[in-house]
């Protein structure tokens, strides 16, 4: 699958905050680490 930067930072953002609604503290550090 191909996605333009447009669209990924779309997701990512998007994906930060659905985590951020759901997940505890210690897995957003986690997924700054990996970003």
């Amino acid at each position: 699958m191909c996605y333009s930067e447009e669209s990924l930072s779309l997701l990512v953002l998007w994906f930060e905050l659905e985590s951020e609604q759901y997940a505890p503290p210690e897995t957003e550090e986690k997924i700054a680490e990996a970003a």
